[in-house]
């Protein structure tokens, strides 16, 4: 973390455009040491369910949530990245309960929308090359026409939402 933070501060002293990615599962201290040097914070929010997100993920999500809070709270831009997956958080209810929680930053400036990252295999080889086992088993991709349905869903709520796809 400090290494990250010299670099991040460094790079803001020469003028570069800083961004970090993160899930967010960090002590608060750490995530906003980064966050004061840091243009943009792209968040990934797995899932609303903390008993959910801990059979996801490992890690309950309350942390994530509340670090996320704190984050816009203090007036961090930060690009909300949902990660999609078929079957495990693709729903209507899971994407209703996200947008829900987000509501509050709705109108808050520095909440710079929300991303939609449909699954891709692009990680297996990265796995390969690290002699790691891969262990998703089925085809967790969303065909276009639940992307478009998901996409619905958000843009009812008036957030800007678009899907990035690989």
């Amino acid at each position: 973390s400090e290494f990250a933070i010299h670099l991040l501060k460094e790079c803001k002293r020469s003028g570069i455009h800083t961004a970090i990615e993160t899930s967010g599962h960090t002590k608060p201290e750490a995530i906003l040491a980064m966050a004061e040097y840091t243009d943009l914070i792209l968040y990934d929010l797995k899932h609303m369910d903390s008993d959910r997100h801990y059979q996801l993920t490992g890690v309950r999500n309350e942390r994530i949530l509340e670090n996320l809070r704190e984050l816009i709270n203090r007036k961090h831009n930060v690009k909300m990245r949902m990660p999609l997956m078929k079957g495990l958080n693709d729903d209507e209810d899971t994407i209703r309960k996200t947008v829900e929680f987000l509501l509050p930053y709705q109108e808050n400036e520095n909440f710079k929308g929300i991303d939609l990252l449909p699954y891709h295999k692009l990680g297996i080889n990265k796995y390969r090359q690290l002699d790691m086992v891969y262990s998703v088993e089925r085809d967790l991709s969303l065909n276009e026409a639940d992307l478009e349905r998901i996409e619905r869903q958000i843009s009812q709520y008036d957030f800007p939402v678009r899907v990035i796809k690989h």
